[in-house]
């Protein structure tokens, strides 16, 4: 036996217009701006080639993220310059 009820208040399909944050998603940019749309802050990383294979390690610039181990480990077919794609 289930607790089932009918209250759609829980459902966040029960509403076509669901929003985020407070904002129907009509209203949202098709291109959002990374810092005052997503909340997103840019940092620059170094790349630092393998000796040993073709892998590359992006290590942050600043001293203070390395602490908190951000790091990423990608194959070259991973990597590209977004500047020359846009």
């Amino acid at each position: 036996m289930t607790n089932e009820t009918d209250n759609t208040d829980s459902d966040p399909l029960a509403d076509a217009a669901t929003t985020f944050a407070g904002t129907p998603w009509e209203g949202r940019p098709v291109d959002p701006d990374l810092h005052s749309d997503l909340g997103y802050e840019l940092v620059d990383w170094e790349v630092v080639p393998n000796a040993r294979d073709d892998k590359q390690v992006f290590l942050p610039i600043e001293e203070s993220m390395l602490r908190d181990e951000a790091f990423i480990v990608a194959e070259p077919d991973a990597c590209c310059d977004l500047g020359t794609k846009l």
